[in-house]
């Protein structure tokens, strides 16, 4: 058994981009490929993705609550452009990025969907969470959620699912793998030049380990840990503290750890992609 770390989404913000500039790239944006606009209103004024599968590059810019105005008359010229996409895009579109880099004033880390893949079938993955706002949407059973669709991208939310599943027809996949996805959102944006030396620290919220064997529990106990896995009961912390006591002698996921020990590596190519040779010698 074993479990390796990476990130899955990332969200960064690219600040201080006029208006002026970001119209001339969108112009030119619509004709390098797959490109949608026709995506349900947020908070954004502009809102479009590029390409499509794996390669995306899913970016929103002008929040509302940038724009300002005095007497009717918008007067605030330079607004955020939010770019969400897989790590990797950051090089393969890399043109596209230097383009977005040359119009910005700043670079920020937002967050990251932070993905723990564990080598087990999923029915061995026990996570419960540490808060009692938080707890298993029962809505679904094929994928665990913690949380609610509108909770998405807030800090902690969490999913737990059969990679493999996910990957059918895949005939470079087999085995078991179950993957553990925990958005990782700071209070506040950090300088994307500063980002590996904040590794994400999520044991806050949630309490994992691997069951490997619960034969010494009695029938009750090893119905709770069903029950909790699932989110198809809701048990008090003196049940839950019960659960852990049944629980300590099961296999660790220490997403601290794992992330600690993974992040500077995972994060160096997202940041030599965004950052210029001065700052990337920061890292050295």
């Amino acid at each position: 058994m074993r479990i390796s770390v990476s990130v899955d989404k990332i969200r960064i913000d690219f600040c201080n981009i006029r208006q002026s500039d970001f119209m001339r790239f969108l112009l030119r944006a619509t004709k390098w490929g797959a490109f949608n606009i026709n995506l349900p209103p947020t908070g954004y004024v502009f809102r479009f993705s590029l390409f499509a599968d794996e390669s995306y590059l899913f970016i929103q810019y002008m929040n509302y609550k940038e724009r300002e105005y005095i007497e009717g008359e918008l007067h605030k010229p330079l607004y955020t452009l939010r770019l969400e996409t897989a790590p990797i895009n950051l090089i393969t579109h890399a043109d596209i990025i230097q383009e977005i880099k040359a119009m910005c004033e700043g670079i920020y880390f937002v967050s990251a969907d932070v993905a723990y893949d564990v080598t087990v079938p999923m029915h061995q993955v026990f996570v419960m969470s540490n808060h009692d706002s938080r707890k298993i949407n029962p809505d679904y059973q094929d994928t665990w959620y913690f949380g609610w669709p509108d909770e998405r991208k807030k800090n902690a939310y969490c999913r737990i699912y059969d990679k493999i599943a996910e990957q059918k027809g895949n005939p470079e996949v087999d085995g078991e793998l179950t993957r553990i996805e925990i958005v990782y959102k700071p209070d506040g944006r950090i300088k994307f030049y500063e980002v590996m030396t904040y590794p994400p620290q999520q044991n806050e919220y949630y309490y994992a380990k691997i069951i490997d064997d619960l034969s010494c529990c009695k029938e009750r106990r090893r119905k709770q840990i069903l029950n909790q896995q699932r989110g198809l009961a809701e048990y008090s912390w003196h049940i839950r503290n019960e659960i852990k006591k049944s629980l300590a002698n099961q296999v660790d996921i220490d997403f601290n750890q794992l992330a600690s020990e993974e992040w500077a590596n995972i994060m160096n190519a997202p940041a030599s992609a965004l950052i210029n040779e001065k700052a990337t010698q920061l890292f050295a």
